[in-house]
């Protein structure tokens, strides 16, 4: 029965009521209708059993709980100064062999303790930017290197530019029918077989690069499909399919339990993921790949030109 139009005030003998008066609106306003009123026809005139005896119908709170509200994103304090510094290193406020200022005076800057500026002085140090000297300071040991989005580089130079030994991890490389995903995105036929790599790149021996690279097969003479190296790209140039150009999709995702065991980072970190497409100079597609990026290597940067008129 609707309790749209009564308001019955009674006593609870027992249960989350207590023997708190209470008043019946509340329950259709919430829409909470775990207590309801028993109907009797030998009582009140309002047709309402006045000892206000309940009938359980399921379990909720009373008063009923407000809706949750979405869970804000929490970011360690350190982690807040070590991203701060980390786009001092990128703007050029700090140099290589700059003397970063002491504990207390970066303490006074971001309105923390010296645990958590020493945490983050910690964090990038073992990142190779900082470099600790006693009873000195602390120095910037390097800074990260930009890489422009519009420009198609090998990664494995990027590493090496980065002052790192570049390395690749082989997962999987395997000969496989396309999908019909893969087969409009390097435009083949049905039936047509890809060159698939799965791979994990290293600078020395931090993993940087996760990635899932599929080749047409009837692009590789049949004599060098065994002959992939570090490098994609120096491999497409010496079979004379080099790539001229690129189309990628940019996306911020979490780290799933795939790519935090192949990255070693933890669930849910932020990384960045390109879904891209290379093209010969004849403008065929020669790869098609899905990378996922750690940023604590080097940086993607995006030149953007001011549009005219």
């Amino acid at each position: 029965m609707p309790i749209e139009s009564q308001s019955f005030l009674g006593t609870a003998r027992k249960g989350p009521l207590g023997s708190r008066p209470f008043d019946l609106k509340p329950c259709l306003v919430y829409r909470c209708e775990n207590y309801l009123p028993l109907p009797t026809q030998a009582t009140s005139p309002s047709g309402w059993i006045p000892s206000g005896e309940l009938r359980r119908e399921r379990v909720c709170r009373w008063p009923p709980r407000r809706p949750a509200t979405p869970a804000r994103t929490f970011r360690a304090p350190s982690c807040q100064v070590r991203q701060s510094l980390m786009e001092d290193f990128s703007s050029g406020v700090y140099q290589v062999g700059d003397r970063l200022p002491n504990e207390q005076e970066m303490c006074d800057r971001f309105g923390v303790s010296r645990v958590t500026v020493r945490e983050a002085y910690r964090a990038l140090t073992d990142d190779g930017y900082l470099s600790r000297r006693h009873g000195t300071g602390t120095f910037v040991a390097r800074v990260p290197n930009r890489h422009s989005l519009d420009l198609n580089l090998s990664y494995t130079a990027m590493i090496q530019d980065a002052g790192y030994t570049p390395s690749v991890k082989v997962v999987q490389q395997s000969q496989e029918v396309a999908d019909e995903d893969t087969r409009e995105l390097l435009q083949l036929d049905e039936g047509d077989k890809v060159l698939l790599l799965e791979r994990v790149r290293y600078a020395d021996d931090r993993p940087v690069v996760y990635s899932i690279d599929r080749v047409p097969l009837k692009i590789i003479p049949t004599s060098h499909v065994g002959e992939v190296g570090p490098s994609l790209f120096e491999f497409l140039e010496n079979i004379r399919r080099g790539a001229r150009n690129g189309r990628a999709k940019l996306l911020p995702v979490l780290a799933t339990a795939r790519e935090s065991q192949y990255l070693s980072v933890p669930e849910g970190v932020p990384l960045l993921f390109f879904d891209e497409v290379d093209y010969d100079m004849s403008g065929q597609p020669v790869v098609a790949s899905r990378e996922w990026h750690t940023s604590n290597v080097f940086e993607m940067w995006i030149n953007r030109r001011a549009q005219v008129g």
